[in-house]
């Protein structure tokens, strides 16, 4: 099988280094039993010729029952407790989530989400492995699963998500990121952390390739990885003297959310602008601003001669010309007798101020005017 980039699916990569006699994994230890079945293995790791991601080449790949049992304890020392109630603490206050919910996607033994849950930030932990499930129902709300579709969490409920030495151990990180969108809120946020290997690279740390450890990030893939499944990262920083890299982004989904409404909404503003130009049906009506908004504005909504008198401009080049598409007279302001005018439609939004200020001081204009944006309206 062809090995596909696991952030990007390329195909092509290059060898950066093998790493000879490497153990199997790092997690697991021996009893004396098991010293005569323990054998050494290799480890390629290869680059991404595309987003330049570092990984396992796939014969290196763990199990997919591998994390079933898995346990490596960190927050054991005090020096890691000091560091992520501190982290905690940070991120809380940073996007003011006191209050409000999250899950972590592989809580190992839960010390994380109880600080989080210390600091005000509701925390329900996700594990898959049943020995770190064990130790951190004792602390948190947990879930013995893994992070899916059908984890038992409520859709489109949670205002954070964080997951902290994770994303390093995963094949298929983009999914997990699009399974954790399913109970994201549009506008959620979240913090991933992961060893830096940038750290590793300036300080010859060979010693921190294992097979336990699929990916290799850097500030540059890392957001890249985010960036493809939609989420913005706010800032990206190294940590825990520059052992970790962590991220604090936010879901772009609400974006999504927004170019629905606006491609929904595109029907009710036509009729919006017509109704606006009918319910001045026998009066005398302009527009002012023979600009691009303008003249788009009067052909996509089907505004016509018949509809209004003219448009002003006070741009000569464009004085005497029709608008494309709704073939409506130019005129100068200088030609125009503002007390005949009933209504003044003005299309120029960014100089709306202006021209409104010029109406009322300069030609002494005292009937309706109507703006566009974000409805059309009368003032």
């Amino acid at each position: 099988m062809v090995q596909k980039c696991i952030l990007c699916n390329n195909k092509k990569f290059k060898t950066i280094i093998k790493i000879n006699n490497a153990p199997v994994c790092v997690a697991r230890l021996l009893d004396k039993n098991g010293i005569q079945k323990d054998k050494k293995i290799l480890i390629e790791l290869i680059s991404c010729t595309r987003c330049k991601l570092c990984q396992l080449k796939r014969d290196n790949f763990v199990e997919r029952n591998f994390y079933d049992n898995y346990q490596m304890l960190i927050s054991c020392s005090k020096q890691m407790q000091d560091y992520q109630k501190q982290q905690s603490e940070d991120f809380v206050k940073y996007f003011n989530l006191k209050g409000k919910s999250a899950f972590e996607i592989g809580c190992g033994d839960g010390t994380f989400a109880s600080f989080l849950n210390k600091y005000g930030l509701k925390t329900i932990g996700v594990e898959p492995s049943e020995p770190f499930y064990n130790l951190a129902k004792k602390k948190i709300k947990v879930l013995n699963q893994y992070l899916n579709k059908k984890t038992c969490l409520e859709k489109k409920h949670y205002d954070a998500f964080v997951s902290t030495q994770v994303f390093e151990h995963l094949s298929n990180p983009n999914q997990v990121l699009r399974d954790a969108k399913l109970y994201l809120k549009p506008n959620g946020v979240g913090l991933i952390e992961v060893p830096s290997f940038l750290t590793a690279i300036k300080d010859n740390r060979y010693y921190d390739i294992f097979r336990d450890h699929v990916a290799y990030y850097t500030k540059y893939t890392l957001e890249y990885l985010l960036a493809r499944n939609n989420f913005q990262v706010i800032k990206t920083f190294h940590s825990a003297d520059n052992e970790y890299l962590t991220t604090y982004f936010k879901s772009n989904n609400y974006h999504t959310d927004e170019l629905k409404l606006f491609s929904t909404g595109y029907i009710n503003y036509k009729k919006d602008i017509k109704k606006l130009f009918s319910s001045y049906k026998n009066k005398k009506v302009a527009v002012w601003g023979a600009g691009g908004k303008g003249i788009a504005l009067l052909s996509t909504c089907d505004i016509s001669p018949k509809d209004i008198l003219f448009v002003i401009d006070s741009d000569i080049h464009k004085q005497g010309k029709y608008t494309m598409g709704s073939h409506i007279l130019i005129k100068s302001p200088k030609e125009i007798n503002f007390k005949k005018l009933d209504l003044i439609v003005i299309s120029a939004v960014m100089y709306q101020k202006e021209i409104i200020k010029d109406l009322k001081s300069k030609y002494n204009y005292k009937n309706k005017i109507a703006l566009i944006s974000p409805k059309p309206h009368i003032i």
